[in-house]
């Protein structure tokens, strides 16, 4: 088998080579895509976890970016709003807190001060306002 020549030399080799060189190609090539795929998607990572927050520091009204929240800072939430990390409700009245991410559920769980006062990063304020105290970021 292989590839003859026209004056008769057997080119075995071509096939082989050609396979291999075929091989090699369509490791770099995939290789090269999804490393640029990685790349886009990192940046578009970063630029969803940059939102702004408003928090208090020093005493006074600040905002901040999700990621230099720390443990401990006082956040102020409102409708729309995303919690950068976990925390409870300390103050304000009811929040509406959309929680599917989490758990799949399509219906709002409200969260009080009083009773059932933990807000999660990453859930959506879908009524109210409130200020939370960081738990975990």
């Amino acid at each position: 088998m292989g590839v003859n020549a026209a004056d008769g030399e057997d080119l075995w080799y071509v096939e082989g080579s050609s396979t291999i060189l075929t091989i090699c190609l369509v490791i770099v090539m995939s290789s090269a895509f999804e490393y640029f795929r990685e790349r886009q998607f990192a940046r578009l990572l970063k630029k969803t976890d940059d939102f702004k927050v408003v928090a208090v520091r020093s005493g006074e009204l600040t905002t901040i970016t999700a990621q230099s929240v720390v443990v401990g800072d006082i956040i102020y939430l409102e409708t729309g709003d995303v919690p950068p990390g976990d925390g409870i409700l300390v103050s304000g009245g009811a929040l509406d807190i959309d929680e599917s991410s989490l758990s799949g559920e399509s219906d709002n769980v409200e969260k009080r001060t009083d009773e059932d006062n933990g807000v999660f990063g990453g859930t959506n304020v879908a009524a109210g306002s409130g200020r939370m105290v960081v738990l975990c970021t």
